[in-house]
């Protein structure tokens, strides 16, 4: 390997132990930045863990530079120790980032800061929770070869810069200018502009609404169907705030049930997968208990009840035993007569023995009884015959140990392989199937996911199965779907007008003209117009009377009340009346129970979603395009991607229009059967499929350059 002239032999992308590291090079074992003595190189280290310490800006930007956070568990950093080391211009900085084993590092490369705003400051919580300054350097490669993507960011690590809003920035940037102590704060850059891509807390995108329905379902669900768990699944592309709404329905619903996040894709390399589940829930049971004590108490009754259950109640008869032999031990000197030298070398032998076959039982119990690891759980799947019994059991325990009922968030499960994406459904469909339910209570789902990534998934782990059970329009991965979710909620698209209040709140742009709100045309102030809009929903009794009250609407209105309307969807009587109406759609349906539960579960919610996206569609042609979505998903996802391609026939789609891979769909006498039977009104348009399916429509160039031309004179 090329040594330069400080000594250093190290290539980017070796790993080693950093033990091993710092015995060649010293600097401290201990730091995130380590100086070299003697040197002008200096180490630094990140990694998954440094976000709970507030190292939350490391990553890579897309301008090329790394971001790292400087050196300082809580309160606001200085330039001081590792800090003030970093910020020395002529440094050779040499980043190590986690290595795939526990205890080594992999060296990323060497880098330089830039002469132009080497760092800048930043604001994030500390170790204590507390938010305060931190400085971030901007460090520059030498080998452009080591360059990576930026980082996908989450809401646990967010990767880059902006981490902060615009006008909070603006205020922590000069409360921390007369903080710090006359040393010259970075210069001001259109960095400063950047946002981070963790989820939002707030809503900025009118997503609230869409939250506070899918809260309404789990109640409602919960309080019908106690001992019946529910599984929610919210579909999306990458991008579109899947871990938004999570964060969203997690303030709605966290008082009356313990919310338990799993990041699917943090736990892909734990085997098997019913374990990182098991544990995430324990863990949260445990915190959700508060004092020491009462932690301690739930601890002490799952040791007890796992070392009874089942199998394994040897266990708890070598436990009693041997805590009854150490119970005689300590009492004997007291009540044995005294006994000559010899004979006490010789008890303290045998009791020696005895504490060692309490050790070995200790031993023996941690093994079997406490699931500690990964390694414990794959154990009791080798040495109980029914392993998945235990594991049902013992998941029905803990749902019944909680004060709370248990919702589940599943994040970032599209991020996975496909065959941990099936193990992992695979073993919730296990838990809420086969679980006693002994006390009542269940577990819900909530799984934020791209649905084309799942089924896929399914498809891949069951290859020798495609076509075997595949339908006209559904297929391998259509079909697993259908059994896993009861409810699937897709994303809301993002209409012109929300774009662009979404940008500019972005940009930070304001409005400078002075303009205030217009009132009505009669006269109304807002106040009175958005009382006029709630009065009418609350007497609307079906989806109809909800739309016509919010067409009559002003647009401003409409945009600042969109979540009650989506909100009033979800009433008792309006449901009560959907039920009813949708009962003439049930002769289009297949013979499925489970079609027919998917189908009235689903419409409530793809009213809202629409409604958020500003798409006014009539009632029956939206139920009819669910129709053909439960049966025929292949079909409608065929129309959803290829709708700006139709022709604009007022007539509506034909069958004969379907390509040669849709042979089947186009022969297919039942889909013959359900276009007849099409309900009076209802005509696939072009327009009509985007306003059912939130597809955008493509402008026509002659129509935009026609826009475009100014107006001749005549």
């Amino acid at each position: 390997m090329a040594i330069d002239d400080d000594g250093w032999d190290i290539e980017p992308g070796t790993e080693l132990r950093r033990t091993e590291l710092h015995a060649r090079y010293g600097g401290n074992r201990q730091s995130g930045i380590a100086p070299i003595a003697g040197s002008s190189n200096i180490l630094i280290f990140t990694g998954d863990g440094g976000g709970q310490y507030g190292y939350t800006y490391d990553g890579w930007h897309e301008d090329g530079t790394y971001h790292y956070t400087g050196e300082g568990q809580t309160g606001p950093q200085d330039f001081v120790r590792g800090n003030k080391a970093l910020s020395t211009p002529g440094r050779r900085v040499r980043l190590f980032r986690d290595g795939s084993k526990k205890a080594y590092v992999e060296y990323v490369g060497e880098f330089r800061l830039p002469e132009q705003e080497p760092w800048y400051y930043g604001e994030s919580a500390g170790s204590d929770g507390q938010r305060r300054r931190v400085i971030v350097f901007r460090l520059e490669p030498l080998d452009p070869a080591v360059v990576e993507p930026p980082e996908i960011s989450d809401g646990e690590r967010p990767k880059m810069r902006g981490d902060v809003d615009l006008v909070e920035e603006a205020e922590s940037s000069a409360e921390y200018s007369s903080e710090s102590n006359g040393k010259p704060l970075a210069p001001k850059s259109d960095h400063d502009k950047w946002s981070s891509d963790k989820p939002a807390t707030k809503d900025e995108l009118k997503r609230d609404g869409l939250a506070e329905v899918i809260a309404r379902r789990i109640r409602n669900f919960s309080n019908d169907e106690p001992d019946a768990s529910f599984l929610i699944h919210i579909d999306g592309p990458w991008g579109t705030g899947k871990s938004t709404i999570l964060e969203l329905l997690k303030k709605k619903i966290k008082d009356d049930y313990l919310v338990v996040e799993f990041d699917a894709w943090k736990h892909a390399s734990v085997s098997p997968s019913w374990w990182a589940l098991l544990a995430q829930l324990r863990a949260e049971i445990s915190r959700d208990r508060g004092r020491w004590w009462s932690r301690a108490r739930f601890r002490i009754a799952e040791v007890t009840r796992r070392a009874f259950r089942g199998s394994t109640p040897y266990i708890a008869t070598a436990l009693i035993v041997g805590l009854a032999l150490l119970g005689v031990w300590i009492a004997w000197p007291y009540v044995a007569p005294p006994k000559p030298a010899a004979s006490l070398v010789s008890s303290a032998k045998l009791w020696l023995g005895v504490v060692g076959a309490i050790a070995a039982v200790a031993l023996v119990m941690s093994r079997f009884v406490w699931w500690e690891s990964a390694r414990g759980a794959k154990r009791l799947e080798q040495v109980h015959k029914n392993p998945m019994d235990e594991v049902t059991w013992y998941f029905s325990w803990l749902l019944m140990s909680s004060k709370k009922r248990v919702v589940f968030f599943l994040d970032d499960l599209d991020r996975c392989n496909d065959r941990h994406v099936v193990d992992l459904l695979d073993s919730v469909q296990t838990l809420v199937r086969d679980s006693p339910n002994e006390g009542g209570k269940a577990a819900y789902f909530v799984v934020a996911a791209h649905g084309s990534w799942l089924r896929r998934s399914y498809e891949a782990a069951h290859e020798p199965f495609k076509g075997a059970v595949d339908e006209p329009g559904r297929g391998l991965g259509h079909l697993f779907i259908n059994k896993l979710f009861q409810l699937t909620v897709p994303m809301p698209t993002l209409s012109a007008g929300t774009k662009k209040t979404f940008l500019d709140k972005v940009i930070g742009f304001q409005k400078t003209d002075g303009s205030v709100e217009k009132s009505g045309d009669a006269g109304q102030t807002s106040a009175e117009q958005d009382d006029q809009l709630d009065s009418e929903l609350r007497i609307a009794e079906s989806d109809e009377e909800i739309m016509e009250a919010y067409r009559a609407a002003s647009p401003e209105v409409q945009a600042r009340n969109v979540h009650r309307v989506v909100e009033s969807f979800e009433s008792v009587k309006v449901s009560e009346t959907r039920e009813h109406t949708l009962q003439k759609f049930a002769k289009l349906l297949d013979s499925n129970p489970r079609s027919l539960k998917r189908f009235t579960n689903t419409y409530g919610v793809l009213r809202s979603v629409r409604t958020l996206e500003g798409s006014d569609v009539e009632s029956d042609t939206l139920a009819f395009w669910l129709v053909l979505q439960t049966r025929w998903p292949i079909l409608t996802d065929y129309l959803e991607s290829n709708v700006n391609a139709l022709d604009d026939a007022e007539e509506g789609f034909q069958l004969s229009l379907l390509p040669d891979e849709l042979k089947a769909l186009r022969e297919d006498p039942e889909l013959h059967y359900v276009l007849r039977r099409m309900p009076d009104g209802v005509k696939l348009t072009p327009d009509a499929i985007r306003a059912c399916c939130g597809a955008q429509a493509v402008p026509d160039d002659d129509e935009s350059e026609k826009k475009e031309e100014p107006a001749q004179e005549t």
